[in-house]
Protein backbone atom coordinates (compact mmCIF):
# COMPACT_ATOMS: atom_id res chain seq x y z
CA UNK A 1 0.00 0.00 0.00
CA UNK A 2 1.39 3.36 -0.81
CA UNK A 3 0.54 6.85 0.21
CA UNK A 4 1.33 10.48 -0.38
CA UNK A 5 1.20 13.03 2.48
CA UNK A 6 -0.02 16.63 0.36
CA UNK A 7 -0.32 19.98 2.16
CA UNK A 8 -2.67 22.08 1.05
CA UNK A 9 -2.25 25.44 -0.35
CA UNK A 10 -5.55 26.61 0.16
CA UNK A 11 -7.38 29.65 0.84
CA UNK A 12 -10.78 28.29 1.99
CA UNK A 13 -13.39 30.73 2.66
CA UNK A 14 -17.54 29.73 3.89
CA UNK A 15 -19.08 32.79 5.62
CA UNK A 16 -15.64 34.62 6.56
CA UNK A 17 -14.80 31.41 8.72
CA UNK A 18 -11.62 29.84 7.91
CA UNK A 19 -10.23 26.37 9.26
CA UNK A 20 -7.80 26.99 12.29
CA UNK A 21 -5.64 24.58 10.37
CA UNK A 22 -4.99 25.92 6.88
CA UNK A 23 -3.21 29.11 6.62
CA UNK A 24 -2.89 31.17 3.48
CA UNK A 25 0.19 32.44 2.56
CA UNK A 26 -0.33 34.17 -0.27
CA UNK A 27 -0.58 38.51 -0.72
CA UNK A 28 -4.16 38.21 -1.53
CA UNK A 29 -7.56 36.67 -0.64
CA UNK A 30 -10.30 36.60 -3.74
CA UNK A 31 -13.79 35.76 -4.24
CA UNK A 32 -15.02 34.04 -7.43
CA UNK A 33 -16.90 37.01 -8.03
CA UNK A 34 -13.71 39.69 -8.10
CA UNK A 35 -12.39 37.41 -10.58
CA UNK A 36 -11.71 39.63 -14.23
CA UNK A 37 -9.90 38.95 -17.50
CA UNK A 38 -7.34 41.40 -16.63
CA UNK A 39 -6.46 39.39 -13.72
CA UNK A 40 -4.37 37.05 -15.95
CA UNK A 41 -2.89 33.79 -15.20
CA UNK A 42 -3.00 33.02 -11.13
CA UNK A 43 0.89 33.51 -9.63
CA UNK A 44 3.44 31.81 -8.32
CA UNK A 45 1.30 31.52 -5.16
CA UNK A 46 -1.51 28.77 -4.55
CA UNK A 47 -5.17 30.12 -4.18
CA UNK A 48 -8.62 28.43 -3.77
CA UNK A 49 -11.70 30.04 -3.86
CA UNK A 50 -14.93 28.67 -1.96
CA UNK A 51 -17.87 27.72 -4.53
CA UNK A 52 -20.36 29.46 -2.04
CA UNK A 53 -23.66 27.34 -4.43
CA UNK A 54 -22.34 24.69 -2.88
CA UNK A 55 -21.86 26.08 1.21
CA UNK A 56 -25.03 24.55 2.14
CA UNK A 57 -23.65 21.18 3.04
CA UNK A 58 -23.16 21.38 6.58
CA UNK A 59 -19.46 20.74 7.65
CA UNK A 60 -18.28 20.29 4.07
CA UNK A 61 -16.22 22.88 2.45
CA UNK A 62 -16.52 23.07 -1.05
CA UNK A 63 -13.17 24.52 -2.86
CA UNK A 64 -12.37 25.46 -6.42
CA UNK A 65 -8.45 24.84 -6.24
CA UNK A 66 -6.16 26.41 -8.77
CA UNK A 67 -2.78 26.43 -8.97
CA UNK A 68 0.74 28.21 -8.96
CA UNK A 69 3.29 28.66 -11.64
CA UNK A 70 5.43 25.28 -11.96
CA UNK A 71 2.35 22.65 -10.35
CA UNK A 72 -0.30 20.87 -12.80
CA UNK A 73 -3.46 19.05 -11.96
CA UNK A 74 -3.67 15.69 -13.51
CA UNK A 75 -1.14 17.14 -16.36
CA UNK A 76 -2.99 20.34 -17.60
CA UNK A 77 -3.05 24.08 -16.87
CA UNK A 78 -6.75 24.95 -16.11
CA UNK A 79 -8.19 27.76 -17.07
CA UNK A 80 -10.75 30.39 -15.04
CA UNK A 81 -13.06 28.20 -16.37
CA UNK A 82 -15.41 26.75 -13.64
CA UNK A 83 -17.67 24.60 -15.41
CA UNK A 84 -15.05 21.59 -15.19
CA UNK A 85 -16.49 19.97 -11.46
CA UNK A 86 -12.81 18.20 -11.71
CA UNK A 87 -11.74 21.61 -10.76
CA UNK A 88 -13.92 21.40 -7.42
CA UNK A 89 -12.77 19.32 -4.69
CA UNK A 90 -14.42 18.43 -1.30
CA UNK A 91 -12.79 18.94 1.99
CA UNK A 92 -14.39 16.65 4.67
CA UNK A 93 -13.46 18.03 8.04
CA UNK A 94 -10.76 19.74 6.84
CA UNK A 95 -9.54 16.63 4.93
CA UNK A 96 -9.12 17.02 1.37
CA UNK A 97 -10.80 14.24 -0.55
CA UNK A 98 -12.19 14.22 -3.80
CA UNK A 99 -13.12 15.75 -7.27
CA UNK A 100 -16.73 16.78 -7.18
CA UNK A 101 -18.12 15.09 -9.74
CA UNK A 102 -17.34 11.73 -7.81
CA UNK A 103 -18.50 12.45 -4.47
CA UNK A 104 -21.66 13.59 -6.15
CA UNK A 105 -22.05 10.36 -7.74
CA UNK A 106 -20.99 8.56 -4.65
CA UNK A 107 -18.02 6.63 -6.06
CA UNK A 108 -15.62 5.32 -3.40
CA UNK A 109 -12.37 7.29 -2.10
CA UNK A 110 -9.47 5.77 -4.42
CA UNK A 111 -5.81 7.00 -4.57
CA UNK A 112 -6.04 8.30 -7.72
CA UNK A 113 -7.72 11.23 -6.64
CA UNK A 114 -4.64 12.19 -3.82
CA UNK A 115 -2.51 14.62 -5.40
CA UNK A 116 0.45 16.98 -4.06
CA UNK A 117 -0.97 20.38 -4.63
CA UNK A 118 2.22 22.57 -3.84
CA UNK A 119 4.94 21.97 -1.39
CA UNK A 120 5.92 22.65 2.35
CA UNK A 121 7.23 26.20 1.85
CA UNK A 122 3.88 27.67 0.72
CA UNK A 123 1.45 26.44 3.28
CA UNK A 124 2.21 27.23 7.40
CA UNK A 125 1.28 24.23 9.42
CA UNK A 126 0.67 24.81 12.82
CA UNK A 127 4.09 22.92 14.57
CA UNK A 128 3.76 20.18 12.58
CA UNK A 129 6.37 17.49 13.52
CA UNK A 130 5.76 14.63 11.34
CA UNK A 131 3.19 11.89 10.12
CA UNK A 132 1.74 8.72 12.17
CA UNK A 133 0.45 5.82 9.64
CA UNK A 134 -1.98 2.90 10.96
CA UNK A 135 -2.76 -0.12 9.41
CA UNK A 136 -5.83 -1.89 10.93
CA UNK A 137 -5.28 0.56 14.32
CA UNK A 138 -1.78 -0.69 15.01
CA UNK A 139 0.71 2.05 14.64
CA UNK A 140 3.16 1.20 11.65
CA UNK A 141 5.15 4.09 11.13
CA UNK A 142 6.04 7.15 11.71
CA UNK A 143 7.65 9.46 9.03
CA UNK A 144 8.21 13.40 8.37
CA UNK A 145 8.63 12.48 4.14
CA UNK A 146 5.40 13.01 2.10
CA UNK A 147 5.03 8.65 1.79
CA UNK A 148 4.79 5.78 2.79
CA UNK A 149 4.96 2.44 1.28
CA UNK A 150 3.79 -0.75 3.31
CA UNK A 151 4.71 -3.82 1.91
CA UNK A 152 2.06 -6.63 2.70
CA UNK A 153 3.03 -10.26 3.83
CA UNK A 154 -0.47 -11.43 4.45
CA UNK A 155 -2.95 -11.95 2.58
CA UNK A 156 -6.96 -10.24 3.65
CA UNK A 157 -8.10 -6.72 4.43
CA UNK A 158 -6.21 -4.01 5.88
CA UNK A 159 -7.05 -0.88 6.53
CA UNK A 160 -4.91 2.61 6.61
CA UNK A 161 -5.19 5.75 8.96
CA UNK A 162 -2.94 8.55 8.59
CA UNK A 163 -2.68 11.44 11.54
CA UNK A 164 -0.34 14.36 11.60
CA UNK A 165 1.67 15.09 14.61
CA UNK A 166 1.87 18.55 15.54
CA UNK A 167 4.18 19.83 19.17
CA UNK A 168 0.77 20.32 20.43
CA UNK A 169 -0.10 16.42 19.95
CA UNK A 170 -1.94 14.06 17.51
CA UNK A 171 -4.61 15.41 15.35
CA UNK A 172 -7.79 13.09 14.38
CA UNK A 173 -6.94 10.39 12.13
CA UNK A 174 -8.24 10.22 8.69
CA UNK A 175 -10.80 8.00 7.64
CA UNK A 176 -10.25 4.62 7.07
CA UNK A 177 -9.12 3.31 3.61
CA UNK A 178 -9.24 -0.07 3.34
CA UNK A 179 -7.99 -2.88 0.53
CA UNK A 180 -8.58 -6.39 0.57
CA UNK A 181 -4.99 -7.94 -0.53
CA UNK A 182 -5.13 -11.46 -2.12
CA UNK A 183 -1.29 -12.55 -3.38
CA UNK A 184 -1.14 -13.52 -6.81
CA UNK A 185 1.87 -15.78 -7.83
CA UNK A 186 4.37 -14.13 -9.97
CA UNK A 187 4.14 -14.74 -14.06
CA UNK A 188 5.96 -17.13 -16.23
CA UNK A 189 9.39 -15.73 -17.79
CA UNK A 190 12.18 -17.03 -20.31
CA UNK A 191 15.34 -18.12 -20.43
CA UNK A 192 17.49 -16.05 -22.74
CA UNK A 193 21.15 -17.25 -22.44
CA UNK A 194 22.36 -19.51 -23.51
CA UNK A 195 19.50 -20.60 -26.12
CA UNK A 196 18.00 -24.07 -25.58
CA UNK A 197 20.41 -26.78 -26.95
CA UNK A 198 23.17 -24.38 -28.37
CA UNK A 199 27.02 -24.87 -28.12
CA UNK A 200 29.06 -22.39 -25.90
CA UNK A 201 32.47 -22.06 -26.65
CA UNK A 202 33.48 -21.12 -23.02
CA UNK A 203 34.15 -22.61 -19.58
CA UNK A 204 32.66 -19.98 -17.60
CA UNK A 205 29.33 -19.49 -19.64
CA UNK A 206 27.28 -16.31 -18.21
CA UNK A 207 23.47 -17.17 -17.56
CA UNK A 208 20.24 -14.65 -17.73
CA UNK A 209 17.08 -14.59 -17.81
CA UNK A 210 13.82 -12.08 -18.48
CA UNK A 211 12.61 -10.41 -14.82
CA UNK A 212 9.49 -12.38 -13.82
CA UNK A 213 6.38 -10.43 -13.66
CA UNK A 214 4.74 -9.92 -9.98
CA UNK A 215 1.26 -8.02 -10.35
CA UNK A 216 1.05 -7.34 -6.73
CA UNK A 217 2.17 -3.90 -6.03
CA UNK A 218 5.76 -3.90 -4.41
CA UNK A 219 6.08 -7.50 -4.40
CA UNK A 220 9.54 -8.72 -4.40
CA UNK A 221 10.62 -11.69 -6.59
CA UNK A 222 14.09 -13.28 -6.12
CA UNK A 223 15.75 -16.36 -8.00
CA UNK A 224 16.60 -19.54 -7.41
CA UNK A 225 18.84 -21.68 -10.22
CA UNK A 226 18.99 -25.10 -10.43
CA UNK A 227 22.22 -26.76 -12.64
CA UNK A 228 22.55 -29.88 -13.65
CA UNK A 229 26.21 -30.94 -13.96
CA UNK A 230 27.66 -33.91 -14.49
CA UNK A 231 29.63 -34.36 -11.19
CA UNK A 232 27.94 -34.47 -8.47
CA UNK A 233 24.56 -33.75 -9.89
CA UNK A 234 21.54 -31.20 -9.44
CA UNK A 235 22.88 -27.91 -7.83
CA UNK A 236 21.00 -25.21 -6.65
CA UNK A 237 22.20 -21.52 -6.17
CA UNK A 238 20.25 -18.71 -4.69
CA UNK A 239 21.10 -15.67 -6.79
CA UNK A 240 18.50 -13.12 -4.27
CA UNK A 241 17.49 -10.99 -7.10
CA UNK A 242 19.69 -10.57 -10.25
CA UNK A 243 18.95 -12.48 -13.10
CA UNK A 244 21.98 -13.22 -14.66
CA UNK A 245 24.77 -15.91 -12.79
CA UNK A 246 28.05 -16.93 -14.23
CA UNK A 247 28.95 -20.37 -13.79
CA UNK A 248 32.23 -21.66 -12.67
CA UNK A 249 34.61 -23.40 -15.09
CA UNK A 250 32.79 -25.95 -16.35
CA UNK A 251 33.98 -29.48 -18.72
CA UNK A 252 34.32 -28.80 -21.88
CA UNK A 253 32.67 -31.08 -24.21
CA UNK A 254 29.92 -31.98 -21.81
CA UNK A 255 26.38 -31.11 -22.03
CA UNK A 256 24.58 -29.62 -19.27
CA UNK A 257 20.74 -28.94 -18.25
CA UNK A 258 19.48 -25.76 -16.14
CA UNK A 259 16.35 -23.53 -14.86
CA UNK A 260 15.44 -20.72 -12.84
CA UNK A 261 12.74 -20.45 -10.25
CA UNK A 262 11.12 -17.24 -9.05
CA UNK A 263 9.46 -16.66 -5.70
CA UNK A 264 7.68 -13.80 -4.05
CA UNK A 265 7.56 -12.48 -0.65
CA UNK A 266 4.67 -15.39 -0.19
CA UNK A 267 6.36 -18.33 -1.20
CA UNK A 268 4.42 -18.82 -4.46
CA UNK A 269 6.91 -19.69 -7.30
CA UNK A 270 6.90 -19.91 -10.70
CA UNK A 271 9.75 -21.68 -13.20
CA UNK A 272 11.22 -20.34 -16.10
CA UNK A 273 8.49 -21.48 -19.63
CA UNK A 274 9.48 -24.70 -21.08
CA UNK A 275 11.56 -25.79 -17.80
CA UNK A 276 14.95 -27.33 -17.94
CA UNK A 277 16.70 -25.64 -20.94
CA UNK A 278 20.06 -27.05 -22.27
CA UNK A 279 23.71 -26.17 -23.85
CA UNK A 280 26.69 -27.87 -24.41
CA UNK A 281 30.44 -26.53 -23.93
CA UNK A 282 32.63 -27.16 -26.79
CA UNK A 283 35.50 -24.79 -26.41
CA UNK A 284 37.12 -26.32 -29.67
CA UNK A 285 36.57 -28.84 -32.39
CA UNK A 286 38.77 -32.32 -31.71
CA UNK A 287 39.23 -34.82 -34.10
CA UNK A 288 37.64 -38.05 -34.37
CA UNK A 289 39.07 -40.54 -31.35
CA UNK A 290 41.30 -43.26 -32.59
CA UNK A 291 39.72 -46.28 -33.59
CA UNK A 292 40.68 -50.46 -35.09
CA UNK A 293 39.80 -52.34 -38.42
CA UNK A 294 38.19 -55.19 -37.20
CA UNK A 295 37.67 -57.37 -40.52
CA UNK A 296 39.30 -58.58 -42.63
CA UNK A 297 41.98 -59.36 -39.99
CA UNK A 298 45.61 -58.51 -40.93
CA UNK A 299 47.53 -61.25 -43.22
CA UNK A 300 44.00 -63.29 -43.52
CA UNK A 301 42.67 -64.83 -46.18
CA UNK A 302 38.97 -64.45 -47.13
CA UNK A 303 37.37 -66.92 -49.05
CA UNK A 304 34.90 -65.09 -50.97
CA UNK A 305 35.80 -62.14 -53.66
CA UNK A 306 32.90 -59.93 -52.02
CA UNK A 307 34.61 -59.54 -48.48
CA UNK A 308 32.31 -57.82 -45.33
CA UNK A 309 34.59 -54.82 -44.21
CA UNK A 310 34.11 -53.91 -40.45
CA UNK A 311 35.66 -51.89 -37.76
CA UNK A 312 35.04 -49.76 -34.65
CA UNK A 313 32.74 -46.81 -34.52
CA UNK A 314 35.27 -43.63 -34.10
CA UNK A 315 33.76 -41.47 -31.25
CA UNK A 316 33.78 -37.91 -31.54
CA UNK A 317 34.07 -35.79 -28.26
CA UNK A 318 32.55 -32.66 -29.47
CA UNK A 319 28.65 -32.72 -28.79
CA UNK A 320 26.81 -32.92 -31.59
CA UNK A 321 29.53 -33.72 -34.00
CA UNK A 322 29.00 -36.40 -36.68
CA UNK A 323 31.58 -39.39 -38.03
CA UNK A 324 31.56 -40.34 -41.39
CA UNK A 325 34.34 -42.82 -42.92
CA UNK A 326 36.43 -43.33 -46.46
CA UNK A 327 36.82 -47.04 -47.28
CA UNK A 328 40.32 -47.69 -49.23
CA UNK A 329 40.75 -50.93 -50.88
CA UNK A 330 43.64 -51.24 -53.17
CA UNK A 331 46.24 -53.67 -54.45
CA UNK A 332 49.10 -51.51 -53.19
CA UNK A 333 49.44 -49.24 -49.83
CA UNK A 334 49.09 -45.78 -51.96
CA UNK A 335 45.93 -46.45 -52.82
CA UNK A 336 45.99 -44.74 -55.77
CA UNK A 337 43.85 -46.79 -58.12
CA UNK A 338 40.65 -46.68 -56.63
CA UNK A 339 38.54 -44.13 -55.54
CA UNK A 340 37.30 -44.31 -51.93
CA UNK A 341 33.92 -45.59 -50.86
CA UNK A 342 32.24 -43.17 -48.35
CA UNK A 343 30.11 -44.03 -45.28
CA UNK A 344 28.52 -42.90 -42.48
CA UNK A 345 28.34 -46.54 -40.75
CA UNK A 346 31.63 -48.20 -39.65
CA UNK A 347 30.55 -51.97 -41.89
CA UNK A 348 30.64 -52.33 -45.72
CA UNK A 349 29.34 -55.54 -47.38
CA UNK A 350 31.68 -55.45 -51.18
CA UNK A 351 28.84 -57.37 -52.71
CA UNK A 352 26.58 -54.30 -52.63
CA UNK A 353 29.34 -52.86 -55.33
CA UNK A 354 27.98 -55.87 -57.95
CA UNK A 355 31.88 -56.78 -58.39
CA UNK A 356 34.65 -59.01 -57.54
CA UNK A 357 37.85 -58.47 -55.96
CA UNK A 358 40.65 -60.31 -57.70
CA UNK A 359 41.15 -64.24 -56.79
CA UNK A 360 44.53 -65.15 -55.24
CA UNK A 361 45.34 -61.51 -54.52
CA UNK A 362 46.68 -59.48 -51.89
CA UNK A 363 44.53 -56.58 -50.55
CA UNK A 364 45.35 -53.52 -48.59
CA UNK A 365 42.11 -51.72 -47.02
CA UNK A 366 42.23 -48.39 -44.91
CA UNK A 367 39.60 -46.44 -43.44
CA UNK A 368 39.89 -42.56 -42.33
CA UNK A 369 37.07 -41.25 -39.83
CA UNK A 370 36.05 -37.23 -40.67
CA UNK A 371 33.83 -34.88 -38.41
CA UNK A 372 31.57 -31.87 -39.47
CA UNK A 373 34.73 -29.75 -39.53
CA UNK A 374 36.88 -32.12 -41.90
CA UNK A 375 38.45 -33.23 -38.94
CA UNK A 376 40.26 -36.22 -40.31
CA UNK A 377 41.38 -39.55 -38.10
CA UNK A 378 43.48 -42.44 -40.07
CA UNK A 379 44.05 -45.82 -39.34
CA UNK A 380 46.70 -48.46 -39.79
CA UNK A 381 46.79 -50.17 -42.84
CA UNK A 382 46.18 -54.29 -42.73
CA UNK A 383 46.38 -56.50 -45.89
CA UNK A 384 44.20 -59.77 -46.44
CA UNK A 385 44.27 -61.95 -49.70
CA UNK A 386 41.74 -63.55 -51.49
CA UNK A 387 41.01 -67.36 -52.19
CA UNK A 388 37.50 -68.33 -53.31
CA UNK A 389 38.72 -71.78 -54.19
CA UNK A 390 41.51 -73.85 -52.69
CA UNK A 391 43.61 -74.89 -56.17
CA UNK A 392 46.71 -77.44 -56.29
CA UNK A 393 50.15 -77.01 -57.28
CA UNK A 394 50.62 -75.92 -61.05
CA UNK A 395 51.67 -78.91 -63.30
CA UNK A 396 55.02 -79.75 -63.37
CA UNK A 397 57.26 -82.81 -64.49
CA UNK A 398 60.10 -84.92 -63.76
CA UNK A 399 63.43 -84.53 -64.91
CA UNK A 400 65.40 -87.57 -64.28
CA UNK A 401 65.79 -90.27 -64.33
CA UNK A 402 64.37 -90.35 -67.29
CA UNK A 403 61.71 -92.97 -68.40
CA UNK A 404 63.51 -96.15 -69.75
CA UNK A 405 66.94 -94.89 -69.25
CA UNK A 406 69.73 -97.33 -68.39
CA UNK A 407 72.13 -96.28 -65.47
CA UNK A 408 75.75 -97.82 -64.62
CA UNK A 409 76.34 -96.11 -61.28
CA UNK A 410 74.13 -96.86 -58.06
CA UNK A 411 74.55 -93.22 -56.72
CA UNK A 412 71.12 -91.75 -58.31
CA UNK A 413 70.07 -88.41 -57.82
CA UNK A 414 66.02 -88.30 -58.77
CA UNK A 415 65.09 -84.67 -60.24
CA UNK A 416 61.99 -82.52 -60.86
CA UNK A 417 60.87 -79.83 -61.70
CA UNK A 418 59.40 -76.51 -58.97
CA UNK A 419 56.06 -75.88 -58.68
CA UNK A 420 53.87 -72.90 -57.00
CA UNK A 421 50.31 -72.84 -55.68
CA UNK A 422 48.76 -69.89 -56.32
CA UNK A 423 46.37 -69.92 -53.33
CA UNK A 424 47.93 -66.96 -51.06
CA UNK A 425 49.98 -67.92 -48.15
CA UNK A 426 49.80 -71.67 -49.04
CA UNK A 427 53.17 -73.47 -50.12
CA UNK A 428 54.19 -76.85 -52.03
CA UNK A 429 56.18 -79.72 -50.69
CA UNK A 430 56.96 -82.81 -52.27
CA UNK A 431 56.80 -86.87 -52.17
CA UNK A 432 59.16 -88.93 -53.84
CA UNK A 433 57.90 -92.67 -54.24
CA UNK A 434 60.56 -95.08 -55.63
CA UNK A 435 60.53 -99.27 -55.84
CA UNK A 436 62.10 -102.24 -58.10
CA UNK A 437 60.70 -105.86 -59.07
CA UNK A 438 59.38 -107.85 -56.59
CA UNK A 439 61.01 -105.02 -53.82
CA UNK A 440 58.98 -103.02 -51.25
CA UNK A 441 57.95 -99.03 -52.32
CA UNK A 442 59.72 -96.99 -50.69
CA UNK A 443 58.38 -92.93 -49.78
CA UNK A 444 60.17 -89.83 -48.95
CA UNK A 445 57.74 -87.22 -48.16
CA UNK A 446 57.23 -83.73 -46.99
CA UNK A 447 60.39 -82.83 -49.42
CA UNK A 448 61.00 -78.95 -50.38
CA UNK A 449 63.81 -79.43 -52.61
CA UNK A 450 63.56 -81.14 -56.06
CA UNK A 451 66.21 -82.99 -55.84
CA UNK A 452 66.79 -85.97 -53.66
CA UNK A 453 70.31 -88.80 -53.90
CA UNK A 454 70.04 -92.01 -52.88
CA UNK A 455 72.35 -95.24 -53.37
CA UNK A 456 70.65 -97.99 -55.29
CA UNK A 457 71.14 -101.56 -55.65
CA UNK A 458 72.45 -102.20 -59.02
CA UNK A 459 70.95 -105.37 -61.61
CA UNK A 460 67.35 -103.96 -60.98
CA UNK A 461 65.10 -102.45 -62.50
CA UNK A 462 63.28 -99.37 -60.89
CA UNK A 463 60.34 -97.31 -61.04
CA UNK A 464 59.43 -93.81 -59.30
CA UNK A 465 57.13 -90.64 -59.31
CA UNK A 466 57.15 -87.43 -57.76
CA UNK A 467 53.92 -85.62 -56.12
CA UNK A 468 53.63 -82.22 -55.59
CA UNK A 469 51.19 -81.53 -52.73
CA UNK A 470 49.58 -78.21 -51.21
CA UNK A 471 48.52 -77.40 -46.93
CA UNK A 472 45.08 -78.41 -48.34
CA UNK A 473 45.93 -81.98 -49.39
CA UNK A 474 45.33 -81.06 -53.18
CA UNK A 475 48.38 -83.17 -55.19
CA UNK A 476 49.50 -82.40 -58.53
CA UNK A 477 50.99 -85.62 -59.94
CA UNK A 478 54.26 -85.01 -61.82
CA UNK A 479 53.79 -84.65 -66.04
CA UNK A 480 49.99 -84.85 -65.22
CA UNK A 481 49.52 -88.58 -64.78
CA UNK A 482 49.87 -91.30 -62.10
CA UNK A 483 51.79 -93.35 -64.12
CA UNK A 484 55.19 -93.92 -63.17
CA UNK A 485 58.69 -93.63 -64.42
CA UNK A 486 61.01 -96.55 -64.98
CA UNK A 487 65.11 -97.01 -65.53
CA UNK A 488 67.68 -99.79 -65.26
CA UNK A 489 70.64 -99.67 -62.97
CA UNK A 490 73.31 -101.57 -63.74
CA UNK A 491 74.67 -104.70 -66.58
CA UNK A 492 70.95 -106.59 -66.15
CA UNK A 493 69.61 -106.41 -69.62
CA UNK A 494 65.52 -106.49 -70.65
CA UNK A 495 65.18 -109.65 -71.63
CA UNK A 496 66.09 -110.85 -68.26
CA UNK A 497 63.92 -108.49 -66.38
CA UNK A 498 61.06 -110.14 -68.79
CA UNK A 499 61.53 -113.71 -67.82
CA UNK A 500 58.42 -113.55 -66.07
CA UNK A 501 55.93 -116.96 -65.67
CA UNK A 502 53.04 -115.54 -64.67
CA UNK A 503 50.72 -112.67 -63.09
CA UNK A 504 51.11 -110.93 -59.52
CA UNK A 505 49.27 -108.59 -57.52
CA UNK A 506 51.39 -107.56 -54.94
CA UNK A 507 51.00 -105.74 -51.48
CA UNK A 508 50.08 -101.65 -51.81
CA UNK A 509 52.25 -99.81 -49.44
CA UNK A 510 51.83 -98.08 -47.49
CA UNK A 511 48.65 -100.11 -46.73
CA UNK A 512 47.04 -98.37 -43.95
CA UNK A 513 47.58 -95.07 -46.02
CA UNK A 514 46.01 -91.34 -46.47
CA UNK A 515 45.65 -90.10 -49.00
CA UNK A 516 48.17 -92.17 -51.50
CA UNK A 517 48.92 -95.60 -51.94
CA UNK A 518 51.06 -97.52 -54.91
CA UNK A 519 50.20 -100.74 -56.13
CA UNK A 520 52.61 -103.04 -57.93
CA UNK A 521 51.83 -105.65 -60.59
CA UNK A 522 53.59 -107.78 -62.95
CA UNK A 523 52.67 -108.98 -66.29
CA UNK A 524 54.66 -111.98 -67.82
CA UNK A 525 52.97 -111.61 -71.61
CA UNK A 526 51.47 -108.88 -73.67
CA UNK A 527 48.06 -108.67 -72.15
CA UNK A 528 44.95 -106.20 -71.11
CA UNK A 529 44.17 -105.92 -68.13
CA UNK A 530 42.16 -103.58 -65.78
CA UNK A 531 43.04 -102.57 -61.96
CA UNK A 532 39.84 -101.15 -60.16
CA UNK A 533 39.01 -100.43 -56.68
CA UNK A 534 35.89 -101.68 -54.81
CA UNK A 535 34.19 -100.68 -51.34
CA UNK A 536 32.80 -102.86 -48.73
CA UNK A 537 29.30 -103.96 -50.93
CA UNK A 538 31.25 -103.91 -54.48
CA UNK A 539 30.34 -100.83 -55.72
CA UNK A 540 33.55 -100.02 -58.10
CA UNK A 541 34.76 -96.62 -56.80
CA UNK A 542 37.77 -95.75 -58.53
CA UNK A 543 39.22 -97.51 -61.99
CA UNK A 544 43.08 -97.07 -61.86
CA UNK A 545 44.34 -98.78 -65.06
CA UNK A 546 42.21 -100.76 -68.00
CA UNK A 547 44.34 -101.30 -71.36
CA UNK A 548 47.06 -103.13 -72.71
CA UNK A 549 50.07 -103.45 -70.58
CA UNK A 550 53.66 -105.00 -71.73
CA UNK A 551 55.31 -107.94 -70.23
CA UNK A 552 57.36 -106.77 -66.83
CA UNK A 553 56.56 -105.01 -63.43
CA UNK A 554 54.63 -102.08 -63.25
CA UNK A 555 52.91 -99.75 -60.93
CA UNK A 556 49.50 -97.64 -60.10
CA UNK A 557 49.28 -95.11 -57.82
CA UNK A 558 45.62 -94.11 -56.02
CA UNK A 559 44.97 -90.73 -54.56
CA UNK A 560 41.84 -91.09 -52.16
CA UNK A 561 42.24 -87.79 -51.47
CA UNK A 562 38.34 -87.67 -52.23
CA UNK A 563 37.35 -90.67 -50.31
CA UNK A 564 36.13 -91.02 -46.75
CA UNK A 565 38.16 -92.95 -44.48
CA UNK A 566 37.17 -97.03 -45.19
CA UNK A 567 38.21 -100.75 -45.75
CA UNK A 568 38.84 -100.96 -49.63
CA UNK A 569 39.60 -103.56 -52.33
CA UNK A 570 42.08 -103.69 -55.19
CA UNK A 571 41.14 -105.95 -57.89
CA UNK A 572 43.19 -106.94 -60.85
CA UNK A 573 41.98 -108.83 -63.76
CA UNK A 574 44.42 -110.02 -66.67
CA UNK A 575 42.05 -112.72 -69.13
CA UNK A 576 41.52 -115.67 -66.53
CA UNK A 577 43.90 -114.31 -64.01
CA UNK A 578 41.80 -112.64 -60.78
CA UNK A 579 43.69 -111.11 -57.93
CA UNK A 580 42.32 -108.75 -54.78
CA UNK A 581 43.74 -107.13 -52.05
CA UNK A 582 42.49 -105.20 -48.78
CA UNK A 583 42.88 -101.47 -48.34
CA UNK A 584 42.70 -99.54 -45.40
CA UNK A 585 42.44 -95.95 -45.79
CA UNK A 586 42.79 -93.49 -42.67
CA UNK A 587 42.10 -90.18 -42.29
Amino acid sequence: MHFRVFYLCVYVRMNNDMPNDLIWSGETSTFIQDLSDSFGTPGSYGWALIYPELSNLSGDYFVFVGQGEGYEVEGLLYSWNLNHLDNIYVVENGIFRQGLGSYLNGDPMTASYIRNYGNEESCYYNDLLSHNIYRNGELINTTTLEEYTDILLEEGEHCYQVSNVYESGESELTAQECIDYQNTPPLEFNLLDPVDNSEVTTLTPLLSWEAAIDTDPFDILKYTLYFDTPEPGIMDIFVDTATSYEIPILLDNTAYYWKVVATDLFGETIENIGGYHSFIINTANDSPANFELVTPTDGSVEITLTPFFYWEPATDLDPNDMVSYNLYIDLDNLFTDTAPISLDTNAFDYSTLNIFLNDNSSYLWTVNASDNHAAITNTDTLQFWTDQYPEPPEPFGRISPSNDTELDLGNVIFTWESTIDVDPLDFVQYTLMYTYNGGDTTIIPELLDTTYAVELDIDRQYYWHVIASDKDALLTFADGSEGMWSFLLGSLNINELLSLTEYALYNAYPNPFNPVTVIKYAVPEASHLSISIYDMIGREIAELYNGSQVPGFHTVIWDASEISSGIYFAKMIAGEYISTQKLMLIK
